[in-house]
């Protein structure tokens, strides 16, 4: 076959779609609309026989054919110029088919996907552990956000948990034996047990300032009247053994400052040859004032660290320290978990990926007869909503001219019910449900 031969098929066959798909869109649906002064006279015709059969549908015989018989016809035309559109869609069949089919494997292939990936949580959801670290986790989430709803989605100061906290109460640690080693020294005469002493006063300076701190910042929770009086009570205790602490550290830094500056002037007391050349001026009060100035100021800046690093909600805090807990530990569970999820979703995202690339070939050489497609079938789908929609309207109207008749006639008109040929009363057969028929047959295969 020529190529000017192929072109003019071609041709042809694209004039041919365009005249089937232009008849099928200019294609409008008569009045169907049933008159009342019309459903009246047809209803009179049919009670002239004084019995009207009435069948499981609600309808009589005239409704069910006569008075159908406009819808049946607008659709019949639809259907012959819809089949005309569809063979002249023929030379594109296969492509269509071929688009449509791979179509509906990608949403095979998605569904499967989503199937696998459910069916794979439940499997894991049957291990007794994750169920056990799922079940935890869900309910420190509950409560968590339960607090968080509370403070109004404010996050909670958690810093006191974070080990930099711990670092710079150590720097303060430190900071307090740089303060007290060189009177402990002097006094003990013995670097070690200087060293010692030095260390332990400075850790109890550091908790009590931690406790201080933290109870300061959360002194309305702690001891409000609305706590346990028991929990209170230990609130108290633990203040006062913090407050005792400290007291402590203070007494003996200050009398070993002042024993060892008692010692300096014992030393210095005795007569030398030089005279006053090389003797230091020790004043003892001085001493012990300028060093539980340096304590109390290494306290304060604990305290002000520990202040600043708790919430004014414990129950916050341990709320959100249990979450973060459980969610790590839930994380970890799910690890293999989401590798193999991501393995399910990799391995179908990669052939919905190849079907949607071959789809999108075959669409490329058929987008105009799918476009067409797509409006004659939107067509069709409004013209039998509106045809069935027509005359369902048409056969209660019809009804209500019969049940007027009825009523009119004073009894001598009967309704028999088909199925059991039983006389049925007026207000039964106007309650009666009605049941279009369907007009549009061989529409599904569209």
């Amino acid at each position: 076959m020529s190529s000017s031969q192929t072109t003019n098929d071609a041709s042809r066959q694209h004039r041919a779609l365009d005249a089937a798909y232009g008849r099928a869109l200019a294609f409008r649906l008569p009045d169907l609309a049933l008159r009342p002064a019309q459903a009246l006279a047809f209803a009179e015709h049919e009670a002239r026989a004084q019995r009207i059969a009435v069948d499981v549908d609600g309808l009589t015989g005239p409704m069910r054919h006569e008075l159908l018989q406009p819808g049946r016809e607008a659709a019949q035309e639809w259907l012959r110029l819809r089949d005309d559109f569809e063979i002249a869609l023929q030379p594109k069949r296969a492509d269509l088919d071929a688009v449509a089919r791979l179509d509906a494997q990608i949403a095979q292939e998605r569904a499967d996907m989503a199937a696998e990936l459910d069916g794979a949580e439940r499997e894991w959801r049957k291990n007794p552990r994750y169920e056990q670290i799922d079940d935890h986790h869900s309910r420190s989430r509950h409560l968590f956000d339960e607090f968080r709803d509370k403070h109004r989605n404010r996050n909670a100061i958690m810093f006191a948990l974070n080990p930099f906290y711990w670092l710079l109460m150590a720097l303060v640690l430190v900071t307090e034996c740089f303060i007290n080693y060189h009177a402990f020294n002097q006094f003990w005469g013995v670097p070690a047990v200087a060293f010692g002493s030095t260390v332990v006063l400075g850790v109890l300076l550091a908790l009590a300032a931690h406790e201080h701190g933290k109870l300061l910042k959360q002194w309305s929770f702690r001891f409000g009247m609305q706590r346990e009086p028991m929990a209170r009570r230990t609130d108290w205790r633990l203040f006062g053994l913090s407050s005792g602490a400290l007291f402590l550290v203070l007494a003996f830094t200050g009398w070993a400052r002042w024993a060892a500056a008692l010692q300096a002037i014992g030393a210095q007391a005795q007569t030398s040859a030089l005279g006053d050349i090389g003797v230091v001026a020790v004043h003892p009060l001085r001493d012990v004032m300028i060093s539980l100035i340096a304590n109390l100021g290494a306290w304060m800046v604990s305290v002000i660290l520990s202040y600043n690093a708790h919430d004014a909600d414990p129950d916050y805090m341990h709320a959100t320290s249990q979450y973060r807990v459980a969610r790590r530990r839930w994380n970890r569970a799910r690890g293999k978990l989401l590798e193999q999820l991501r393995h399910v979703q990799a391995r179908h995202e990669k052939s919905i990926a190849e079907k949607v690339q071959s789809a999108e070939t075959r669409r490329r050489g058929v987008t105009r007869e799918l476009d067409m497609l797509e409006q004659v079938r939107a067509r069709g789908a409004a013209i039998e909503r509106d045809t069935t929609a027509a005359m369902h309207r048409n056969l209660y109207v019809y009804r209500d001219a019969l049940l007027r008749l009825g009523r009119e006639s004073h009894g001598s008109i009967a309704f028999i019910n088909v199925a059991t040929q039983a006389p049925i009363s007026l207000n039964e057969f106007g309650a009666m449900p009605l049941t279009t028929p369907p007009l549009f047959l061989s529409a599904a295969s569209f």
